[in-house]
């Protein structure tokens, strides 16, 4: 993989728009979103939404398990109002209805909405390559997760706020493809239920955290 140094997209002369335009000025380190700019329109996106909780009365899922406890989660996707995903996640839980405080609300590799790609112009690095797609992802802080997988196609990743921690393996492991067999990752689709809830999803989280850390990003 090759590393840009930080910031790098967002002090540069060639500054992505998102990084100015999506954001309030502000002297702290997290500016909020800029609300009223991003609902220039209100299209319906594809919204995920989740709920974990430990279960102590689950089976192990392997025989190396070393705990009974495992993630009984709800997974669904739904439709919702652009306008009303953001108020969902600007809005302090405590504020929030009791029956949506704890629900994880997650924009997942979607594409952005149409009014918002001026924003996002291809980075000159990149220009010269095939691109085959590009998606945006939003979240409250701590309810963005995506299960251990693969990507067929070379990846530019840009952090426009907050942080994302990952993992990143070596192409040839094959104790880790083994790993994934076991879990079924081959017979599921990316951030399906198979992947995002219950002991599947146990499985992935410990393969991808356990183990030497050969590259750590935050």
């Amino acid at each position: 993989p090759f590393f840009f140094p930080k910031h790098y997209f967002s002090n540069s002369r060639d500054t992505l728009p998102a990084f100015t335009k999506w954001f309030n000025p502000s002297c702290s380190s997290s500016p909020s979103l800029n609300v009223d700019y991003l609902l220039s329109c209100d299209p319906f996106v594809q919204v995920e939404i989740s709920e974990d909780s430990l279960s102590s009365s689950s089976p192990p899922i392997s025989s190396s398990s070393s705990s009974s406890s495992v993630y009984s989660s709800s997974f669904t996707k739904s439709d919702l109002p652009f306008s009303l995903f953001l108020r969902l996640i600007t809005t302090p839980r405590r504020d929030l209805p009791p029956e949506l405080s704890s629900k994880r609300l997650y924009l997942a590799q979607t594409t952005p909405p149409t009014h918002l790609l001026v924003d996002l112009p291809t980075p000159k690095e990149i220009i010269d390559k095939d691109i085959y797609s590009q998606s945006l992802w939003m979240g409250r802080v701590r309810d963005c997760k995506t299960p251990i997988h693969h990507d067929p196609n070379d990846n530019l990743f840009i952090q426009l706020k907050g942080k994302k921690r990952m993992r990143l393996f070596p192409p040839h492991n094959e104790d880790l493809y083994k790993s994934l067999l076991q879990a079924g990752v081959n017979k599921t689709s990316l951030r399906g239920p198979d992947m995002m809830v219950g002991a599947g999803r146990s499985l992935l989280d410990r393969i991808a955290w356990t183990g030497p850390r050969e590259a750590l990003l935050e």
